[in-house]
């Protein structure tokens, strides 16, 4: 494992032949270790994830999932050379693929607890999401881009997880209207949709802040497929009044 390491950091392919010679072994050796290039590579990765990462895609919420990223985070800090050589190596993309079902099933169960009942489709999309803040990539993009440390990574990571619950959790819990059956006078029936949302005017909820959002700009809100767009730019105001 040693010498795969320091083939890593130097860049060089992985093959039988180079791992003997770095480790100062008979190539048949290596064979008798590792039977299949795929072993080889798995079992690199698993020493890294032991040793530098410490990521055992345990984490079943939030607490839990920002406590392993801190954790991995201070781990890919440790040895950056390795852990970047890794993550732009078709070696390591592979052995992450691999990896892939476990890390799904730990973002969506995240994702169950922060926001139970989600939509399928919204339960996918955060899953993916939480997997894109919780990576190898975005703590390389925040070194390399952004000049952020371990903790200061982490600390942005963190920002990123928690208002993704929290946005779901509000997505979520937007009561959609119902439909009742309702006797008029002359003896026959006609159905009446109940909307609780509050009127635009009382600016409550997400609808109504949308709603004079767009109309302070000048912009008419769309009717009724505007209505995941309200949510969206009341969001984005919100977020750009916080971050002013």
């Amino acid at each position: 494992m040693a010498a795969c390491v320091a083939l890593m950091q130097r860049g060089a392919d992985l093959t039988y032949v180079a791992v003997a010679v770095a480790a100062e072994v008979q190539e048949r050796t290596v064979y008798r270790h590792f039977p299949t290039k795929q072993d080889l590579e798995a079992a690199l990765w698993d020493w890294i994830v032991q040793h530098l990462t410490h990521a055992d895609f345990a984490s079943r919420n939030e607490e839990q999932l920002v406590a392993a990223m801190r954790e991995s985070f201070a781990g890919f800090d440790a040895d950056a050379p390795l852990i970047q050589a890794m993550l732009h190596s078709p070696h390591g993309l592979a052995v992450r693929r691999r990896q892939q079902p476990a890390r799904r099933a730990m973002f969506e169960a995240c994702i169950d607890s922060a926001v139970p009942g989600a939509p399928p489709p919204v339960r996918e999309r955060a899953a993916a999401v939480l997997q894109v803040l919780y990576s190898a990539a975005s703590w390389d993009l925040l070194r390399s881009f952004w000049d952020m440390d371990a903790t200061e990574a982490a600390d942005a990571i963190e920002l990123g997880i928690r208002s993704l619950s929290a946005g779901c959790a509000r997505t979520t819990a937007v009561t959609p209207p119902t439909t009742a059956r309702h006797h008029s006078a002359t003896g026959g029936t006609h159905d009446t949709q109940h909307n609780h949302r509050p009127p635009c005017g009382q600016d409550r909820g997400w609808r109504g802040r949308g709603l004079l959002v767009l109309r302070r700009q000048g912009r008419p809100p769309a009717r009724p497929a505007g209505e995941a767009s309200l949510a969206i730019v009341y969001q984005a105001r919100s977020v750009a009044s916080h971050a002013s």
